[in-house]
């Protein structure tokens, strides 16, 4: 995306054409046909950009809802932005500080500036790329913020920054690739040195060193939506719960928050066998709470490798999916194959950690006719590895 094209798609004969592209996508027109439809009007980087937009935008409603088919979005910047859900607990988070405005460093395309202006925040959003900016202020207008969302093309690092709480999102990108190292991050990530507010937050990677919460005096949180550990936060000052970490499920408008200390290596009892088995939720495992987790449910950890916990009851908890275990082997196909049409098994779910072969390279060694659907669940435990046959516990 070019300034020349942004401005484009951001003018009246853009914003035409890309109600005609978008038309021509609803009614699942070829790419070749749409783009030699639109190139009739238009210059073929006009065309191109337009389509790309619709494909974007359609993408966006994941994350946005049907806001997103009139917000402007740049790739990257989508994929990188934080979703409604997660974004609203990034404001309900600051809501609870007491913050009441807030100065959101490097925010993208709009994503949480837009969650914390639906919360009633004051945003003032620096963007320096100066796309995503004209973006994210068009953005904000489509989602009728104006006089709550200020934004302001600029670096934010070539400016001292006064605020009463302060959002950073650094880009985790460079030249289309992803960095892990906290300094290429842009900003660095040790920029947060040079912050100063009562409440800071900050969103990171979900494969974040535990060790940098230490550095920065930060509480340290996993959180998780959907199945996925979806990011890393550090929060500091009147922004921290008063719990160093912490792992969060979001159902919906429900959260759950698990708070512990970190497993150190070898903690908590072993368990071979069980009637019930955990697969603890990517965000308790992401924060190393298995160990405080496996307390909580009166089970024992399948191997101090493995994130799989047993236990002889089954509880209910938003931080693990429990299975009931109907039988439990070492692992060898043949007398898998003799349980499986023994349970007139038809379907096989498949999960696995600490095993060889991949869950559909398992399931073609299976010839399964039955009407019913087993989860089969292997994992290494000691010198070997076990097959577990289940259902989900009710």
């Amino acid at each position: 995306m070019t300034n020349d094209l942004a401005d484009f798609l951001l003018s009246a004969p853009g914003r035409i054409l890309l109600r005609e592209a978008q038309t021509l996508r609803d009614s699942r027109a070829e790419i070749l046909s749409a783009l030699t439809r639109l190139r009739k009007t238009v210059t073929p980087e006009q065309a191109s950009a337009a389509w790309e937009m619709t494909e974007l935008r359609q993408r966006g409603q994941t994350k946005f809802g049907p806001e997103a088919a009139q917000m402007y979005f740049v790739r990257e910047a989508l994929e990188q932005a934080s979703g409604a859900t997660t974004a609203a607990y990034h404001a309900r988070r600051m809501g609870a500080a007491g913050v009441t405005e807030i100065v959101d460093l490097g925010g993208g395309i709009g994503g949480d500036a837009l969650a914390f202006a639906r919360a009633g925040l004051r945003v003032a959003l620096y963007e320096r790329d100066p796309i995503r900016a004209r973006f994210a202020e068009e953005n904000v207008k489509v989602c009728g913020f104006e006089a709550q969302a200020q934004v302001v093309a600029g670096d934010v690092t070539a400016v001292q920054i006064t605020a009463e709480a302060l959002w950073l999102d650094p880009a985790r990108r460079r030249d289309s690739r992803r960095v892990s190292d906290p300094e290429e991050y842009s900003p660095p990530l040790s920029y947060l040195h040079a912050l100063t507010a009562k409440s800071i937050g900050v969103k990171l990677s979900p494969a974040i060193d535990h060790s940098l919460a230490d550095t920065f005096g930060a509480e340290l949180e996993f959180l998780s939506e959907g199945g996925e550990c979806r990011e890393a936060l550090l929060w500091k000052g009147e922004a921290r719960t008063g719990q160093k970490l912490r792992a969060t499920v979001l159902r919906g408008d429900d959260t759950f928050a698990l708070a512990g200390d970190t497993d150190l290596p070898g903690s908590g009892s072993l368990r071979t066998s069980g009637t019930v088995l955990y697969e603890p939720d990517p965000a308790v495992i992401r924060a190393h709470l298995v160990g405080t987790l496996a307390g909580q449910l009166e089970a024992g950890v399948m191997d101090y490798h493995i994130a799989y916990l047993l236990a002889d009851h089954f509880h209910q908890t938003p931080f693990a999916t429990g299975y009931t275990v109907l039988e439990q082997m070492a692992y060898h196909p043949k007398r898998l194959q003799a349980a499986l049409t023994a349970r007139n098994a038809g379907r096989l779910i498949v999960k696995k950690r600490g095993f060889p072969l991949e869950p559909d390279a398992v399931r073609k060694l299976f010839k399964l006719r039955g009407p019913e659907e087993i989860t089969l669940i292997l994992a290494r435990v000691g010198s070997g590895h076990q097959a577990f046959l289940c259902v989900p516990a009710q």
